[in-house]
């Protein structure tokens, strides 16, 4: 694909997943990693024989996790300004969740793109069917002991991992669940999200050693991770501007029934 064309449409991606980010407090993963596998899909960017026959979807999820890292990181710093974040609560869970993000990265290598391409498509699903019925978890008083904290943060990596997001989508209804206040459960899911993120990053470019990726750290995309990363860092702040202004539930379901023609797609492209 020619460069420029590639800087210009990843610009567009970002510009939208970062405004519908801040608009409707979706993470910007789930709308990158479905655009840039259609992308790179309908490019054959990575259809060299050479590279492993998974490589788009990896190059995907450890670009869209190195992407997290900078709009997570300004969203963070505005919670720490505010002293929001419970830092207990990022205690019990950052070890746990960064080991399962390190795991989904080496289980995302040696699964076929088939698999991982399903698993995104059901996850897209399910966080629409979320934004349409406004569903929120049931509350249990107090929280979880130190094992059930473990196994809960540990799936929740695995799954960000898998899913190429930052896990607010993951943490905070879980931590409402165990009725965590929601300002605190977004506080905790922005701080977390740095970790997520990074470990995230990290993993699928150690992973991605061994494949000789022109312009690529790993399995992270330079060329489309820097547009990418501007473009959300700019267009989020917007987005959450707009926010105050609008009716924000019929947004949601409105968007929530596109991301169901995203989920559909993309399960229709494993196959």
């Amino acid at each position: 694909m020619d460069p420029v064309l590639l800087v210009l449409i990843c610009l567009c991606i970002g510009s939208i997943a970062g405004f519908l980010g801040g608009l409707l407090g979706l993470g910007g993963g789930v709308i990158v990693v479905p655009a840039l596998i259609l992308l790179f899909d309908t490019a054959g960017t990575f259809d060299a024989p050479e590279y492993p026959a998974n490589t788009v979807v990896l190059v995907t999820l450890g670009t869209s996790m190195a992407s997290i890292v900078f709009t997570t990181l300004s969203s963070s710093i505005a919670q720490f300004r505010r002293n929001a974040v419970d830092w207990e609560i990022v205690k019990n869970w950052i070890v746990y969740l960064i080991l399962g993000v390190l795991l989904a990265t080496v289980l995302a290598t040696q699964l076929p793109a088939f698999a991982t391409k399903l698993f995104i498509g059901f996850f897209i699903a399910c966080i629409a069917t979320i934004m349409i019925t406004n569903w929120s978890p049931g509350i249990r008083n107090g929280p979880p002991g130190r094992g059930v904290t473990g196994m809960l943060a540990s799936v929740g990596g695995i799954i960000c991992g898998l899913a190429g997001i930052g896990g607010g989508n993951v943490v905070v209804p879980t931590l409402l669940f165990f009725n965590t206040k929601l300002v605190t459960a977004t506080a905790a899911a922005s701080t977390l999200g740095i970790a997520i993120s990074v470990a995230g990053t990290a993993g699928y470019i150690l992973n991605g050693l061994r494949v000789d990726i022109p312009n690529a750290a790993g399995y992270v995309y330079l060329p489309a991770l820097i547009p990418l990363a501007i473009a959300c860092v700019i267009c989020a702040p917007l987005g959450v501007h707009v926010a105050h202004r609008v009716h924000g539930q019929i947004l949601r379901r409105a968007f929530g029934i596109l991301m169901y023609f995203v989920a559909a797609r993309m399960i229709y492209s494993a196959f």
